[in-house]
Order: C-alpha cells, then structure tokens, then sequence
C-alpha cells in the first residue's frame, strides 16, 4: 500500500478539541485493548484494493482492525461497530485520533500526546489517512472476501506481535496513559474477556499446526491466564458464598482458523494463493441485507446491554467491597496507633529499671574489685598465662579444622563438576536423538504431502478419462437413435409407395445397408472431446 506522503491528496481534517481532555487516551487504550484480545490470531478474511490485499479481523461485537502493510511498515485502521471511519489510524510514526470525522489527538510513536499547538501540522497526513480508511471501508463491502494464505500469516505474525509488544512497553513507560488504563482496564477487559480466550486458543492451534511450539506455549498460557481470570469474575454470579462456579472454557473444536460467517479462513493452497471466501457476498437482495442488519444490530444491543449490566454491578460490587476495605484498614490502623503507644509505655518503663539495676551491679562490681586486686594479683597472672596457652591450642585447632573442610569442600566441588560434566553429555545426547527424531518425523511427513499429491493427480486424470469415456458413449448412444429413426423413416416410405412390378435387383437392399450406426471415432484418453 502506499506510504502517507504517497496517497492521493485529500482535504485537511478539521481539528477540534476533546470535550473532556481527561479522555485524551481513551482511542489510544481502546485500540491497544481490541489489539491485545486479538492477540496472535491469524486475520478473518482479506480482499483486493488498490494493488493490495488488505486483512481484516472482525471483533464479535463488529468492531474492525485492518492493517496494511507499506514501505514504512504496517499501518492500522480501528473502527468501532458500523463506523465507516476509523476512531485511530496507526503507523510507523503516529497515531491519529478521530471523533465524528475530526482529529482530536495526536499521539507520537512511544503513545504520548502531542501538545495541542503542534495537532495542525499532521492535518494533512489525518486527512489523506481518513479518505484512505473509509475506501477501505467501502471496498471491503463490496469486493469478495478471500482467505489469507498460511505461509503469508506465518511471514507476518512475528512482526504484529512485536508491534502489540511495543505498545504494552510504551504504556508502561507513560504514566498518564499508564493511570487511564488502570482507571479503566477492567471494564476493557471484561468487553473483550470471551474473544481474547479465543483469539489466544486460535492462535495457539495455528503455531502447533506449524510445530511452532514456543508460540503455542505462549498462547495457550495467555489463554488459560484468561480463562482462568474469567471464572473468577464470574465464578459466583449472584450466589455469594457457595455458589457454583461456571464449567470451564473449552477450546473451541476444529483446525486453526475454522472458516465461519464473515471468516473465510486460511487458503488450502499450499502455494499461499489466495482461496474463495465462504462469508456473505456483495449484491444480496436489499431486504435479506436489511433484515441481516437490523438482527445483527439488535443482538449487538443486546450483548452490550448485558456488558454494561454486567459492569455496572462489577462496579458496584467493587466500590462496596472498597468501602469494607477502607473501614477495616482505619480500625487496623487504630488498633495499631493503641498498641504501639501501650508498646512504647512498657519499654520506656522497662528501660528505666534496667538502667537501675546496672547502677547497681555497676557499684557492687567495683566494690568487689576493690577487694580482690591486692590479694588474687598472682593468681591473675597465672590464669593469665593459662588463657594465652589455651588461645593458642584454640587457634592451632580451629586452622586444622578449617584445613580439613577446606579439603572436603574441594572434594565435594569436584564430584559436582563430574555430575555436570556427565549431566552435560547426557543432555547433549538427548539433544542429538530430538533432533534425529525431528528431522525424521519430518522427512516422513513431506514425503507423505508428496504421496498424497500424486494420489490427488491421478485422481483428477481418473476423472477426466471418465469424463471423456462417457462423452463418447453419449455420442455413440445418439448416433444410434439417429440411425434407427432414419430406418424406420425408410421403412414408412417403402410401405406407402403403390404396388408395381419392380426387378429384384431393383429393391433388393443388402441387410448390412438396412441400419448402418454411425461411426464415432474413439477419442484419446485424457484429451478434450469437442461437443
């Protein structure tokens, strides 16, 4: 797709300011939480426009994200439910925010707002990307619905998980736009809870279909941290204590990337070309259409409606139980606040007899001294001299104590580097048979897509001879009854001319040439028959 400078030019977007600018990250965040639900999941359809195929995924609730790949990388296009005009564009640099077709925000590329006075210099660029997105809108209406090819997904899912990444890094590096989605990532999570779940066990079949088993890991693990998150907002719906949980969520059944309404699925083609699409087609009778509309817009009232019930009483719920948490935090602190003064009163008082009782036995001591310097001076040098002897006897022990544990201690260090060493070649030799596994498994599995090629071509040239075989046998069969007809036309003639005496050489008519079939030349096997 072309790059911004490169699109056809379009009329500046008019720049207005947001009603309420606590709101100025409300289009960023909710973009990063339909990118986030959708997780790896391979797209919903794709289609033709411009020289390009754009792809698309289709929320459940019929919001859109579509992205286009362009020299500066891929840019993305979000539309809220039946908008024909994005609420943000993305790309390598920017991102644009649109409310009722007018640029309220800016942000640069690490999701920061740009300051109001410099919004007009991108005028130009929201306005060609705001034309560019509702013919895209358009065309996607109108133009057939094709299925991505696998290996084209498989080019391109790294690159739009590091784009998502790149995003949760920038959020949390942005405190106001870290505190906007704290304010309200409940509320988004709960909206995309069900689709995430599924976006994240789609994806995960995908990368196992492909042995990619990291990935795999990696979804199924986001997969079940939202299953899991789910139950446990769910898990007492109106029952309080001892209500029962919900059964857990299954893995939706069937190959990665199951065609359903809308969702072509992935291209069969292992070429990578593009397969038909399955999904609803342009040019439906105008009432079917209507009559699809209006039930898809009532039963997306209705889910909404059961959204917003439903976080009306999380919230609800959330406030009480903060309310509770208030109230038991101030007692805990009171209680504290009581306690520490009793504490402080105790050791102040416990401080003060200590120092009593050391006076004390700081006065007996020397009292008691006194009296036993003049009359034990002897004894105390030779206790003297007996401490000396028994420190350097302690010493001499202790460095022989030391010596031996140093010993054990090497000891101990080598029979560890010889487990890791035969550790280390265990694991290498482990290692050497998973491959040599691998590398079999899939030697056998190509040669089994090979055979099954061949099988598939000698089952269309079986066919085809079939085909050929009853084409000339429908020709003989009509050549047939055109010759009988014919007979039986000469044999009505013969049978209405007037009696009248004739040569026998005359009439006589050799049996051979009474009904001669037509002759149809055998057609070569395996070529096309002219009708």
């Amino acid at each position: 797709a072309p790059a911004a400078a490169a699109l056809p030019a379009a009329p500046a977007v008019r720049v207005a300011q947001l009603r309420d600018p606590s709101q100025g990250y409300a289009y960023l965040d909710q973009a990063y939480a339909m990118g986030g639900a959708l997780g790896d999941a391979p797209p919903d359809y794709s289609y033709d426009y411009d020289g390009g195929q754009p792809w698309v995924w289709q929320g459940d609730d019929g919001s859109e994200r579509v992205a286009e790949n362009t020299s500066d990388g891929d840019r993305y296009y979000y539309y809220q439910p039946g908008a024909d005009y994005p609420y943000l564009v993305r790309d390598a640099n920017y991102s644009y925010a649109y409310d009722n077709g007018e640029l309220v925000v800016v942000y640069d590329r690490y999701g920061r707002e740009l300051p109001p006075g410099e919004i007009n210099a991108q005028a130009e660029y929201a306005g060609r990307y705001l034309a560019r997105a509702r013919e895209l809108y358009q065309a996607s209406r109108r133009a057939q619905r094709q299925a991505v090819a696998r290996a084209n997904w498989q080019a391109s899912r790294d690159q739009y998980y590091s784009d998502q990444t790149q995003w949760s890094q920038d959020q949390n590096q942005d405190p106001d736009w870290l505190a906007y989605h704290d304010q309200h990532d409940q509320q988004e999570r709960a909206h995309w809870a069900d689709e995430h779940y599924r976006r994240e066990a789609e994806g995960a079949r995908v990368a196992q279909s492909v042995n990619d088993t990291v990935t795999a890991a990696r979804d199924l693990q986001a997969a079940r941290q939202e299953q899991a998150w789910v139950q446990q907002q769910r898990g007492h719906p109106g029952g309080g204590p001892g209500a029962n949980p919900p059964p857990p969520l299954q893995l939706p059944p069937g190959p990665p990337n199951q065609p359903g309404p809308g969702r072509p699925g992935f291209a069969q083609n292992p070429n990578g070309q593009r397969g038909q699409a399955t999904g609803p087609q342009p040019g439906a009778p105008p009432a079917q259409a209507q009559a699809q509309a209006q039930a898809q817009a009532s039963a997306l009232a209705a889910v909404q409606a059961r959204q917003r019930a439903a976080a009306l009483g999380q919230s609800q719920q959330a406030q009480q139980q903060a309310a509770a948490l208030a109230g038991q935090r101030a007692q805990a602190q009171q209680q504290a606040l009581a306690q520490g003064q009793r504490q402080a009163a105790i050791r102040t008082q416990a401080g003060q007899q200590a120092q009593q009782q050391a006076a004390n036995a700081r006065a007996l001591a020397q009292t008691q001294a006194a009296q036993q310097r003049a009359a034990t001076a002897t004894q105390v040098q030779a206790q003297a001299q007996a401490r000396a002897l028994a420190q350097q006897r302690a010493v001499a022990a202790k460095s022989q104590t030391q010596a031996q544990a140093q010993a054990r201690a090497l000891a101990q260090q080598r029979a560890l580097a010889a487990q890791s060493q035969a550790q280390a070649q265990t694991q290498t030799r482990a290692l050497a048979q998973q491959r040599a596994a691998a590398a079999q498994s899939q030697a056998q599995a190509q040669a089994q897509t090979r055979a099954l090629a061949q099988q598939r071509t000698m089952a269309a040239q079986s066919q085809v001879q079939a085909q050929t075989q009853a084409r000339a046998l429908a020709q003989q069969r009509a050549a047939a009854a055109q010759a009988a007809q014919q007979a039986r036309l000469r044999a009505q003639t013969v049978v209405r001319q007037p009696t009248t005496t004739v040569h026998a050489s005359q009439t006589a008519v050799p049996a051979k040439a009474a009904v001669q079939p037509a002759r149809v030349k055998k057609p070569n096997v395996g070529q096309p028959v002219q009708p």
